[in-house]
């Protein structure tokens, strides 16, 4: 039988309670294993009911591209709070 080799976690966030309960998962794992984890935002959008295509750039609203300038930040700062320092953040 081969020996399980796990070399990325991939951790979903949307800042929620249990998103960010699983990082500690994932650094028992990354510890375990000598991998290394990734962070990565994730974000359920709100479509409008007569919705027909993927949403541009330009149709975001101002509160949401406000809210995304600071997600790199906040990401950095929950890695950092978890000890999670040599994790990368991707939004």
């Amino acid at each position: 039988m081969k020996k399980l080799s796990i070399r990325n976690i991939l951790v979903p966030i949307d800042f929620s309670k249990l998103s960010v309960q699983a990082i500690a998962t994932a650094k028992s794992l990354a510890q375990r294993f000598g991998a290394t984890i990734h962070l990565t935002h994730v974000h359920q959008w709100q479509y409008p009911a007569n919705f027909i295509g993927p949403v541009m750039s330009s149709e975001f609203s101002s509160a949401e591209r406000q809210n995304m300038q600071f997600l790199p930040e906040e990401l950095k700062s929950i890695a950092n709070k978890l000890d999670c320092l040599h994790a990368t953040k991707r939004i």
